[in-house]
């Protein structure tokens, strides 16, 4: 059998690579997004149309789709400048208003 402390080191290695790992996925992230930004903005930004919704007494929802609101997005994994990651406000179309 392993010893315990060479089995909590070996999870703690495991620990401190997955935050580093990440922290390198968001910093580059990051700065592929800032270097798109000032070079060229079409690469960046994008729109997503997104329905709005809002909850009736009775607990129904109900859809507005007369008039889509166009939202701005980054296209980055994470959301970068201010604004949500397309992809994110791509899978979630509805907004629900009170």
């Amino acid at each position: 059998m392993v010893p315990y402390i060479k089995v909590k080191r070996l999870v703690i290695r495991a620990l401190l690579l997955l935050v580093v790992a990440l922290a390198v996925v968001y910093a580059s992230d990051y700065f592929v997004a800032q270097y798109r930004a000032t070079h060229n903005t079409n690469a960046v930004y994008g729109s997503v149309n997104v329905y709005l919704a809002t909850q009736m007494k009775n607990g129904q929802v109900q859809l507005f789709y007369q008039h889509p609101q166009s939202v701005k997005c980054v296209r980055s994994i994470f959301p970068q400048l201010g604004y949500e990651p397309c992809w994110y406000l791509g899978r979630s179309k509805v907004d629900l208003i009170s």
